[in-house]
């Protein structure tokens, strides 16, 4: 094996292939959706529902998460939860308000 080929067996079991995670860019678009893919209109009302997800063998909650829901999808979203397992309801800002704070950071 000569040094040429030894490079490129180095690169080819070092590098991978493709990339594990999405790199994220200042450019790329803010994500201005609810949790089903709506997109967030100026005039709505932006929840945040923080829930648990509970362990399917003894029923006790092993993890909390928050998704975002608008008036128009807030019942929809407790009712896929389950309302036993949401903890919390907190009113964000009117959707223009959220917006713009995703975009300014």
């Amino acid at each position: 094996m000569n040094r040429r080929e030894a490079n490129t067996l180095d690169r080819y079991l070092t590098e991978p292939t493709e990339k594990l995670y999405k790199e994220t860019y200042e450019d790329d678009p803010v994500d201005t959706t609810d949790c089903f893919g709506n997109e967030i209109a100026d005039e709505d009302g932006v929840f945040e529902l923080t829930f648990a997800m509970k362990c399917l063998y003894t029923g006790q909650p092993v993890l909390t998460c928050k998704k975002i829901a608008t008036q128009d999808t807030i019942v929809d979203l407790i009712e896929e939860l389950g309302e036993e397992n949401v903890y919390l309801i907190e009113y964000v800002s009117s959707g223009k308000r959220y917006k713009e704070g995703l975009l300014n950071g």
